[in-house]
Parts: structure tokens; C-alpha cells; sequence
């Protein structure tokens, strides 16, 4: 658990918007987006919300510049298990409508109470899911006041995000399995005097230099073989190019500082992508869903999936209203 923690941690901390990293850096888009206005179109004054798994605020900001444009009192408060870029907003528009948004790191949802107690709407895109089942059930039931809706957006195992981020996942177990990175370390070592192109080629042409660098070369071809265009837009396939052209300007010692980093990352997504291939629904949990809500006292509407423009399957989204 606090493995994964730090993992997200250090991930939210790149200033990142959504878990989709450089794909969608600023905010949600296509249906991501567009499947909330349905709720926000039933907002009422004085709503009352939390989003869940709130990352660095992204479905926290779409819901409060909803809640604001409709010229809404509304109270959005975003949480999060991790260590997020925390944020807080207070203002009162002209109209005398008071508005609040806030996010706040390190939150563990199943735990979670607040200080003005219940709330109308509790939302998430992509967290609800890492908590532990059960507890997160409860809480639910909880926090919401009665008739209160909850609207959770979920990877599930069959969406093709997981699908994606286990293939990659997979290949970075092969680069980690591979020692890429004591292989990279024996490259930057053979070449440490290199400074540019010229003398590159003319290290190429020693035993010496080509007997460090053919291992790195042998895991790229097998790297490439086995996982294809994805393995050379991979980031073990930037960092190797990079250190073969501008990394050559390079002192040893920084080229050295920039291989740690690369293994620090590395892991660091290693981690993050596993836990987010072990949080995702699988269908037998998914069939579960309405009795286990029941249990808890909650109502439960059909659960849907949410599919790109070719049809893919990209989460499940599971809502309902508190009893």
C-alpha cells in the first residue's frame, strides 16, 4: 500500500491533470467528459460534493466550473490517498452565491468524515476502484445524505485502457528482467570520455566499447522483436536515443545522475501501472455490484460502459442514490 502511494505520489507531482499522463495532461475530454453534464444538469443551490480518488483535481474542477456556470452555491471538495497538489478556492459571486473547491492530499476515503457531515453527490473517475471494496461500500452509504446519488466511473478488466497498461506493464518487466539498467550504466561507463558524434564513431570501432554496448543493443532487438512499435516509442527507447545524441554533451557524472532517474521512474510506473491492472472491477465483481449496494442500503442504477468513438470499451460507470 505504500508503495503504491508513493508511486501515485510521485506521479501527481509532474503536475499532470488525469492518470493518462501526456495523453490528456489538462483535462478530461470526448465522452470522459460528457458523461457527467447529465448530472451536473440536476444541481441544485447549496450542493454538496466529493469527489473520490480525486488525483489532481480534474473531475473536481469540471464539476465546480459546471456548478459555478449554472450560478450555483456549491461546496466540491476532491480528496485523495496520495500526495496531491492541494488547492483551495473560496468566493462569493455577485449574485451572493458562495462558492467553495478544495483538494486535500492524503485522504484515505474508507476512513474519511467531514466536518459539515453528509453530502449530496459523491463522484469519482478512476479512484473509487482502489479502495478496498467492502469499506468503500460502507462509506458511501455514509457520506451520502438520503436520497443522495453517487456516480463512480471504474476501470474494469475487459476496458481497453487495462489492456493497454498491461501490455505495458509487461514491457517493463521485460526492461526490468533485462538489467537494462546496469547495461545502460555499463554503456555510459565505456563512453565516458565521448563527447561527440565523431568521437562516438570512433569509440564504436574499439573491442572495448562495443563489447559494453552490445548488450543494451541485443535487449532493443529482442525488445523490439517481442513488443514492436510500442517497445521503440517506449521510455527505456527515448532515454537510449537521447543518451546517443544531445546526452553526449553531457558530463559523466550527469549522465549518471540521469540514469537514476530513469530507474527511479521506471519503477515508479512499474508500481502504478500494477496497481491500477489489480483495482480494476473484474465482470464477476461487476454482476455483484447491485447486492452488495443493496446491502449497504443503497439503490443501484444499471451499470453501463463508456466506449470511445471506435466502439472500445473504456470504463464502467456505476451510479445510483442512497435509500
Amino acid at each position: 500500500v505504500e508503495l503504491m502511494q508513493q508511486s501515485w505520489s510521485d506521479y501527481w507531482k509532474s503536475g499532470v491533470k488525469t492518470s493518462f499522463g501526456r495523453d490528456l495532461a489538462a483535462n478530461y475530454q470526448g465522452i470522459l467528459k460528457e458523461n457527467w453534464q447529465s448530472l451536473w444538469d440536476e444541481a441544485k443551490h447549496g450542493v454538496q460534493v466529493l469527489d473520490i480518488g480525486c488525483g489532481n483535481g480534474a473531475l473536481t474542477e469540471l464539476c465546480f466550473n459546471a456548478l459555478c456556470g449554472a450560478g450555483l452555491s456549491s461546496r466540491v471538495i476532491g480528496i485523495d490517498y496520495s500526495d496531491i497538489l492541494t488547492f483551495e478556492l473560496r468566493q462569493t459571486t455577485v449574485d451572493g452565491n458562495f462558492q467553495h473547491l478544495q483538494l486535500k492530499s492524503n485522504q484515505d476515503f474508507t476512513i474519511y468524515a467531514d466536518e459539515l457531515g453528509q453530502f449530496d453527490w459523491l463522484i469519482s473517475q478512476f479512484g473509487f476502484e482502489y479502495a478496498p471494496r467492502q469499506a468503500a461500500l460502507l462509506k458511501t452509504a455514509q457520506l451520502l445524505k438520503q436520497y443522495g446519488q453517487f456516480r463512480f466511473v471504474c476501470h474494469f478488466s475487459d476496458s481497453v485502457f487495462i489492456h493497454e497498461n498491461s501490455r505495458q506493464l509487461a514491457m517493463n518487466d521485460f526492461i526490468s528482467s533485462s538489467d537494462a539498467v546496469a547495461k545502460l550504466k555499463a554503456m555510459i561507463n565505456a563512453t565516458a570520455m565521448v563527447k561527440t558524434p565523431q568521437q562516438l564513431t570512433q569509440a564504436l570501432n574499439t573491442n572495448e566499447v562495443n563489447k559494453m554496448i552490445s548488450p543494451v543493443r541485443e535487449l532493443t532487438e529482442v525488445g523490439m522483436k517481442q513488443f514492436g512499435p510500442d517497445f521503440i516509442s517506449s521510455e527505456f527507447m527515448h532515454f537510449f536515443q537521447f543518451l546517443w545524441t544531445a546526452g553526449l554533451t553531457l558530463e559523466y557524472q550527469q549522465r549518471v545522475a540521469l540514469l537514476k532517474e530513469f530507474s527511479s521512474n521506471h519503477k515508479t510506473d512499474c508500481q502504478r501501472l500494477q496497481s491500477m491492472i489489480s483495482a480494476a472491477f473484474s465482470q464477476q465483481e461487476i454482476a455483484e455490484l447491485p447486492a452488495k449496494f443493496s446491502a449497504v442500503g443503497c439503490r443501484l442504477n444499471p451499470i453501463t460502459e463508456l466506449r470511445n468513438e471506435r466502439g472500445q470499451p473504456l470504463a464502467v460507470v456505476v451510479s445510483g442514490v442512497r435509500n
